[in-house]
């Protein structure tokens, strides 16, 4: 099974408590990584070869950019919809199970946990910005908001029976491919591209002539994508255990 599938849970850290989510060094990296590295070429190229965060780096750059930005989620969304759209073309020319298997398959682990990352590292970070982001109530509002949109796309195998049975997160759909009989692939083709329109227009609402025309369905796509690509276990739990 892919190692992404398993995951660091919550489970092991206490759910209730904000600074169990990100050690104060993870904090720093994601202070400066959305003041403007994600756009760097080099670190936009690892992030498309990793598919991203791992599911716990994720949830804490979600949270990092809900609490400072107030749930105006321009910078995750544009990354987002460029993993989406790479995704849904890893399904172009309908390829057999293996093969698509391979072109979704990460080639580098995590950005943050390849630096050495994790809830036990210490770093610099002011009072003030530390105390902002511990603040889960932003992306839990911006979440309770579109609950009734992202709840369609849990994968079947992170929550098995409480979801669509056609939809598996990224790396359940790898390892369905390479070793299970999994023959939804046409409609995991047309959930990817419904997902990536969702996102896509998300993502341009935030053009200045586009300001206004974003929807609760297309925002949801925020979750569902980031989940998509790396499973739900993560944001589930951090969810379900809200005040």
């Amino acid at each position: 099974m892919d190692k992404e599938i398993e995951g660091e849970s919550l489970k092991k850290r206490n759910r209730l408590d904000p600074s169990s989510y990100l050690s104060t060094a993870e904090v720093y990296f994601l202070w400066y990584f959305m003041q403007g590295s994600i756009m760097s070429p080099i670190t936009r190229q690892k992030l498309r070869n990793s598919w991203g965060f791992c599911q716990r780096h994720m949830l804490g750059w979600l949270l990092i950019e809900s609490a400072f930005f107030h749930n105006y989620l321009h910078g995750p969304s544009i990354l987002l919809a460029d993993l989406i759209d790479r995704a849904s073309y890893c399904f172009k020319f309908n390829p057999i199970p293996s093969i698509l298997a391979i072109r979704l398959r990460t080639k580098e682990e995590c950005m943050m946990c390849s630096l050495g990352y994790d809830i036990n590292r210490e770093g610099f970070i002011t009072e003030e910005i530390l105390a902002q982001s511990r603040d889960t109530s932003y992306l839990l509002k911006f979440a309770m908001e579109t609950e009734k949109f992202w709840l369609k796309s849990l994968c079947n195998k992170c929550f098995p029976g409480r979801s669509n049975k056609n939809i598996l997160c990224r790396p359940h759909l790898i390892d369905e491919l390479l070793h299970g009989n999994y023959s939804a692939i046409d409609n995991q083709k047309a959930y990817i591209q419904y997902l990536n329109s969702q996102i896509s227009f998300y993502s341009k609402s935030f053009q200045w002539e586009r300001r206004h025309t974003e929807t609760l369905e297309c925002k949801a796509s925020l979750i569902s994508a980031a989940c998509w690509l790396k499973g739900w276990n993560e944001f589930i739990d951090f969810y379900s255990h809200r005040s």
